[in-house]
């Protein structure tokens, strides 16, 4: 805190000026969270609202219009060290206070996207607020660029706007042209009232949008974002490593399931086309917990059926062939004997 800060504080108080009384104090509210004082930060905040002042109490507001404050899950995510290295630029660039905030996660879905952004907010210290597109959009025509104009000034008049991350979450349902001439008209004042609260927003509010179709995006809309980050540079191998550590997140879990690594990563390395982190993370852990309680190597079956849906698991010679099982392997993953293993493999 500057020794001015102290000095105008004590002149707006003997000239009776509470309205710079009250700017002066959350300025330096503002100066402590900046400087990681973020508990003093917020307790001076509540003293300014317990004194009846325009300031809200922080914790006690969990929606702002279109805005909802999200509950960050303490759920794994592992990330291409590509993609980590742009996140942690990220991090450094909002803590550097040079005016970078608004931040394009494009890919697939399943890619991280939106999981990425709440280990920002994590990282930052900061709330995270999810946008409800649904809710912005509205059948009647000019309601949606309204309802995105009063979103934005929300969001500007918010008095916590250092403790804020928005988040929104697939830009494109509104940023994408439509086929109806009257929806053309109406997406496209959408689309302008989009562009000029991003040009408006405060720069000490962070904003990161996310997109699966980033090809289709206008490119104006585009450029209003100061970084772009791709999460379309998983390798297959990259892949399969987020499998087995997801495989071992859940499995520390779970009772009564086998340790069988070496396995599942035969099965993941024989898939021919693996899926994003988003879906395998749902097909491990739901082979996972619907395994039979009797049986502790059941959710191999389960999770050869997910990735590989036409795969016959009575062929012993094709699971052999394809996954390079051992009898063993295809004895704990069917139930059969390894005499019968190899009886079948033997006759075809």
């Amino acid at each position: 805190m500057k020794k001015k800060d102290v000095v105008n504080l004590i002149r707006f108080h003997n000239e009776g000026d509470e309205t710079g009384f009250n700017k002066q104090a959350m300025q330096i509210a503002d100066d402590f969270y900046d400087s990681g004082d973020v508990e003093l930060s917020r307790y001076i905040y509540s003293l300014l609202s317990d004194a009846s002042t325009i300031v809200p109490q922080e914790d006690t507001t969990k929606h702002i219009g279109a805005l909802q404050l999200f509950k960050i899950e303490s759920e794994p995510l592992y990330l291409p060290q590509q993609i980590k290295n742009n996140l942690i630029g990220i991090v450094n660039a909002v803590k550097r206070n040079i005016g970078l905030n608004t931040f394009l996660f494009y890919g697939h879905p399943g890619t991280g996207k939106t999981e990425a952004s709440f280990n920002i907010a994590r990282l930052l210290k900061r709330r995270l607020w999810k946008v409800n597109i649904s809710q912005l959009i509205d059948s009647h025509l000019g309601e949606t660029s309204k309802n995105i104009n009063n979103l934005f000034e929300s969001i500007n008049s918010y008095p916590f706007k250092k403790t804020m991350l928005v988040l929104f979450d697939e830009i494109d349902a509104l940023a994408l042209r439509r086929d109806d001439s009257r929806d053309l008209r109406e997406m496209a004042r959408a689309t302008t009232e989009l562009f000029k609260g991003l040009d408006g927003l405060d720069k000490d509010v962070v904003l990161i949008a996310t997109t699966n179709m980033y090809k289709q995006l206008d490119s104006a809309l585009v450029r209003r974002f100061v970084s772009k980050v791709s999460f379309d540079c998983y390798s297959r191998e990259e892949l399969i490593d987020i499998g087995l550590k997801l495989y071992r997140f859940y499995l520390n879990k779970i009772d009564g399931i086998s340790n069988d690594e070496r396995i599942v990563y035969k099965i993941l390395n024989s898939i021919e086309k693996m899926p994003y982190p988003g879906e395998l993370k749902n097909i491990i852990k739901s082979s996972l917990a619907f395994s039979n309680i009797d049986e502790p190597h059941d959710y191999l079956k389960r999770l050869i059926v997910e990735l590989d849906p036409e795969c016959d698991l009575s062929d012993a010679l094709n699971l052999k062939e394809k996954f390079d099982f051992s009898t063993r392997d295809i004895e704990l993953i069917t139930g059969v004997s390894k005499s019968e293993v190899a009886r079948r493999i033997k006759n075809g």
